[in-house]
């Protein structure tokens, strides 16, 4: 991730509304959909298969890191 920082694309999507957001997950979503059929939440199941790839990947803080990051980025991104 080097050269990659929360705060860089923080700043790029500071004026998009969660709808815009969301629309950056939806070509990942569309690739992992035929293989969350069955489970009972495929999103939860996506999230977590994301967790995995960071400690697999050996991102900073591994998969609980990104996890703690990526709630504050989410919360911070709420309307206020």
């Amino acid at each position: 991730m080097e050269g990659h920082t929360v705060d860089h694309i923080a700043q790029i999507w500071s004026d998009k509304t969660a709808t815009d957001r969301a629309d950056r997950a939806r070509g990942a979503w569309a690739l992992y959909g035929e293989y969350g059929d069955g489970v009972e939440n495929p999103v939860e199941d996506l999230i977590a298969d994301l967790l995995h790839l960071a400690d697999s990947d050996n991102y900073p803080g591994g998969g609980a890191g990104v996890a703690a990051r990526a709630l504050c980025n989410y919360e911070a991104e709420l309307p206020g």
